[in-house]
């Protein structure tokens, strides 16, 4: 209540600065609004309302739960792959991140199996000593300059057999 008298003593007392500052500008924009096709304001209303609307749904809408099913990660990771395996015909990027990603397998595989940090995995791939399959070892360091696929087909038997708990 006491906002709203403060409200109306303010008009009541200073009449001229509500009416530059309030009515006045008003009431220029509906003189502007109405000169103009009713069609047009109807589409800048629209326009307006869609990207506010947009907006609302880009700031509140990301942090807002989704409804996935369970496989959706798992398939959404396989169509990235299958992509990937599709682009690295004719890209050296996707050959280097198709060779990252069975490197990071690797090393998962091999930290799972023996005891030995991620780091050091690390290392012996990129120096060489590991694994001992001259052509996963070169696939993962990047040193194949044949048939991509086939050296890709190659390094996923020897890791498969390496899972399945070979050696290599």
């Amino acid at each position: 209540m006491g906002l709203a008298s403060l409200f109306s003593l303010l008009f009541l007392s200073l009449p001229d600065v509500v009416r530059d500052v309030l009515v006045d500008p008003a009431l220029r924009v509906f003189l502007i609004l109405d000169a103009l096709p009713q069609g047009l304001v109807w589409l800048l209303v629209l326009l307006v309302l869609g990207f506010l609307a947009l907006k609302f749904f880009r700031v509140f809408g990301a942090g807002a739960p989704r409804n996935e099913k369970p496989g959706a990660s798992s398939s959404l990771f396989l169509r990235d792959l299958v992509s990937l395996l599709r682009r690295s015909r004719y890209s050296p990027w996707a050959r280097r991140a198709v060779r990252w990603r069975l490197a990071r397998i690797a090393v998962a595989l091999r930290t799972e199996r023996e005891l030995i940090s991620p780091d050091r995995a690390w290392e012996e791939i990129r120096e060489g000593r590991w694994p001992k399959d001259p052509v996963l070892s070169a696939f993962l360091r990047g040193e194949g300059g044949g048939n991509f696929l086939r050296e890709l087909e190659e390094a996923l038997d020897s890791l498969y057999r390496y899972a399945q708990g070979g050696e290599l």
